[in-house]
């Protein structure tokens, strides 16, 4: 189920507060392409990401996965949300088992830009473009 986003349901679901620009990436997480090969790309996309986070150190990047993430970024921050909260995303069940469809969200200005692709560069692509 998808419900609406918005960047009240970002800081209460996720405990945070976006009070200035911000990528928001949704993953389905780190290894999981070894697995289901359709899911791949996380890794290439984290590592691209990091690098751009680190040339925007005034845009905050968060990346969310209810996989594996991560263990640290001194640029990205990771969020592991559980599978309830991934009820508020748009997902692909395997075996059971729901992963976060790979969705870009740019918030600037109070509003919010949503780039849905399965192809990381193309998210790299259209992050680069917005920020």
């Amino acid at each position: 189920m998808n419900i609406s986003i918005s960047i009240n349901l970002f800081e209460k679901l996720l405990n945070i507060q976006i009070n200035s620009n911000t990528v928001i990436f949704l993953f389905p997480g780190l290894g999981i392409g070894n697995i289901y090969n359709e899911l791949s790309g996380c890794t290439l996309q984290t590592n691209d990401l990091e690098i751009l986070a680190k040339n925007n150190s005034d845009i905050k990047f968060i990346g969310i996965s209810n996989q594996i993430i991560p263990n640290s970024s001194k640029y990205i921050k990771y969020i592991q949300i559980t599978q309830e909260q991934s009820k508020s995303f748009d997902t692909i069940k395997k075996e059971n088992i729901a992963y976060l469809q790979r969705v870009t969200y740019i918030i600037k200005d109070n509003k919010i830009e949503v780039f849905k692709n399965k192809d990381t560069l193309k998210h790299l692509e259209f992050i680069q473009s917005e920020i």
